[in-house]
């Protein structure tokens, strides 16, 4: 699943094409529409290229779908955006999933910023347990409002150093929520097991 069309969210994907099987790729509805991409689809359309030669086909997810998984015990659903968009950048239509199993609620919003954030946030609350901060914790992901809609018990931040603020942290920490950056903790992993509290595990010690 690519959350929305900015470079550093798929460019890996070409080298990932030589070393896993892939059956399917997912894309926002916005990932090749130029009011989204600020009219420069030079890297989209070479994506789209590297698919096609690969003969994976591209598929477009929006609010309200599910996608299937080979266990029936994990559900994932989509958020947003709409189907049709909205007319904004990528990151305003980033694709935001829910991850569901045993009890646990993981939210993978790529980096959902306004006007989409706004239009997740009118929607009811959705707790989770686990979140990865929306665009690497930026203070354009509404911190505070964000953290008062899903009130996570862990957050993941993935960035450099230049991308820690005091400000996103100390919001979702007020939140109840226990945080995590890359550029501290290395690679963060979680533990889920049914009926178990949930294990966090870092690259390097906290």
């Amino acid at each position: 699943v690519l959350s929305h069309a900015d470079i550093d969210h798929y460019n890996a994907l070409p080298g990932l094409l030589e070393r896993f099987p892939i059956g399917v790729v997912y894309i926002s509805p916005m990932m090749f529409d130029p009011v989204a991409t600020g009219g420069d689809l030079t890297a989209p359309n070479y994506l789209r290229d590297c698919l096609a030669a690969a003969d994976i086909p591209l598929r477009e997810i929006w609010m309200g779908d599910r996608l299937r998984t080979g266990d029936a015990d994990v559900t994932i659903e989509v958020h947003h955006p709409p189907r049709e968009g909205l007319m904004a950048r990528d990151n305003a239509n980033s694709l935001l999933l829910s991850v569901e199993f045993g009890g646990r609620r993981i939210l993978l919003p790529g980096d959902l910023e306004s006007p989409g954030i706004e239009q997740v946030i009118a929607d009811p609350p959705l707790d989770c347990d686990i979140l990865l901060a929306p665009h690497h914790g930026s203070p354009l992901s509404d911190p505070p409002g964000f953290a008062a809609w899903c009130t996570p018990e862990w957050v993941v931040f993935s960035g450099g150093d230049r991308d820690r603020t005091t400000l996103s942290q100390h919001s979702y920490q007020r939140a109840g929520a226990v945080v995590r950056h890359t550029a501290a903790s290395g690679a963060v992993s979680f533990d889920l097991r049914r009926q178990t509290a949930t294990k966090a595990a870092t690259f390097r010690a906290n």
